[in-house]
């Protein structure tokens, strides 16, 4: 460290302060999916990875040719200072969107460009901008993005099974995601075999590996390319083995070697990606310049704006003035409700609710079960809570109920304009949908709303969740105050009003406002 740091250690450690502040609040804002999405889990160890190139590359930094104060990029700085309360104000909104999380992300390494600038010069900038850049992996990818690719590369890894234990001459047979193993016994090509999270392993070690070699940046495509090759041929190989070994050795036989087999294909690609990089650095060197004595960084901390200081002041009040945008319209005790299940109906029985879906949705409690109309047809409903300013990953009331029973070879035919069902006064609009599973008629109804705020009946039943429709609720200082989901489907009846009635029923008789 410089002499002028030495002397004026207050200036260097506030300059650094909002650099500091946008990565912790980038890294809370991720921190859910980074935990409780498998997918995401890799993000935790991102952020060292980065501190890792960082130090790298500051051993063979070149000399620094700061620029002169007009040129130092104050108005960079007051964007950074406007936009994180902005980007904080629409978190307070909408916790569960990922979109925040990207703004949050880009912000930290913008100001982290911002920082190095003032430090070094542009030359700096591009000297430093992998280590900087290579954050941005860990960022959960927009919830519609993941959904689309999961949805293209599931049914891809269910044909390749299915293809191939048909040329092993086993007899196998395929309902959407689902695989008929002889026996009885069904194998299910779930999200978490997509492929997703195999690919975004592969795209953060190609990345990693890419600024770790100094390879040249069109190198780095090249390697960012052949990662993503070899992670959807690795992952379709794994799906097809666990499919033989189900077929040959039983069920329990593939959930022994699932996650063995995916550290396998992990392991794979990262080696071929390791074997790359090396083979790119020794053909492709790059000279590294020495790096500069300590002494041509002095007087730089005299040469800061005060830039970082309105970014800080910024990043510092958005917590009293979020706190006070959102609590001015929060009602002290809103209404609320609760679904109790049916103990008294005919075949009741609690339904479990598996690890995985627990912990991906979070919710605050809820339950499952089983039940019978009293002409025998079978019923399976949800219910589930979340607390005030908690929320599920995505939001349920832009979930599409159809998009998971597809994955179960459920498919849906149609969906009715929602079914008002008032209830001792309160009118709950309904989606009801109409699907068939295999040869039975299943109807499906959905149900998500939010504890009442002052001046808003929480848009219960409104299901425009558009970029427009979330920004509207951050001016109106509306943020999530609690929400309820109910999910019913009623197996074997062939005539909708009848359906509907059976679960009016219920849903009259189980409803209790508190």
């Amino acid at each position: 460290m410089s002499d002028s740091v030495r002397e004026r250690p207050l200036r260097f450690w506030l300059s650094l302060s909002p650099v500091l502040l946008c990565f912790a609040l980038a890294i809370w804002q991720m921190r859910y999916d980074w935990t409780y999405d498998e997918t995401y889990n890799y993000g935790w160890v991102v952020t060292p990875l980065m501190a890792y190139l960082f130090s790298v590359r500051w051993r063979d930094r070149p000399a620094p040719r700061p620029l002169p104060l007009a040129q130092r990029g104050l108005w960079a700085w007051v964007t950074i200072a406007l936009l994180l309360p902005m980007i904080w104000l629409i978190r307070e909104a909408n916790p569960e969107w990922r979109l925040v999380g990207l703004g949050l992300a880009m912000l930290a390494m913008a100001a982290s460009f911002c920082w190095i600038r003032e430090l070094g010069g542009p030359i700096w900038m591009r000297h430093f901008a992998g280590a900087i850049l290579f954050f941005a992996v860990s960022v959960p990818w927009p919830s519609q993005l993941e959904r689309t690719t999961a949805d293209f590369l599931m049914p891809v890894n269910a044909s390749a099974a299915l293809e191939v234990l048909q040329l092993l001459g086993v007899p196998a047979t395929r309902a959407g995601n689902l695989i008929q193993l002889p026996g009885g016994g069904i194998l299910g090509v779930e999200e978490a075999c997509s492929g997703v999270r195999s690919l975004q392993a592969t795209l953060m070690m190609a990345l990693f590996l890419g600024e770790l070699h100094r390879l040249r940046w069109l190198h780095r495509g090249a390697l960012l390319l052949i990662g993503v090759v070899v992670a959807l041929i690795t992952n379709a190989s794994r799906t097809i083995w666990l499919s033989t070994i189900g077929a040959k050795a039983g069920l329990s036989a593939t959930h022994q070697w699932h996650d063995r087999a995916g550290l396998i294909v992990l392991g794979i690609n990262s080696g071929l990606l390791l074997l790359l990089a090396t083979v790119l650095e020794k053909k492709f060197p790059r000279r590294s310049a020495p790096a500069p004595a300590l002494e041509a960084l002095r007087g730089f901390a005299r040469r800061y704006t005060h830039g970082p200081a309105w970014c800080l002041a910024a990043g510092l009040l958005m917590f009293p003035v979020t706190a006070y945008w959102y609590g001015r319209n929060e009602l002290k005790n809103p209404e609320t409700w609760t679904l109790t299940p049916p103990q008294e109906a005919p075949g009741y029985a609690v339904s479990y609710i598996n690890d995985l879906t627990t912990k991906m949705l979070r919710y605050t409690k809820g339950w499952s079960a089983k039940w019978q109309t009293d002409n025998q047809r079978p019923l399976h409903g949800f219910y589930l809570e979340w607390e005030k300013g908690k929320s599920p990953p995505d939001n349920m009331n832009v979930h599409t109920p159809g998009g998971c029973l597809i994955n179960l070879g459920i498919e849906q035919m149609e969906e009715y304009p929602p079914m008002v069902l008032n209830v001792k006064g309160h009118d709950m609009p309904i989606r009801f949908l109409r699907f068939r599973d295999r040869n039975r008629p299943l109807f499906l109804a959905y149900f998500v709303a939010e504890n009442k705020v002052l001046g808003e009946a929480a848009d219960v039943g409104s299901f425009d969740f558009s970029y427009w429709k979330r920004l509207r609720s951050v001016v109106a200082g509306r943020r999530n105050p609690g929400q309820r989901l109910i999910e019913i489907g009623l197996w074997d009846e062939v005539d909708k009003d009848t359906a509907w009635k059976h679960i009016a029923e219920y849903l009259t008789k189980h409803l209790q406002w508190e």
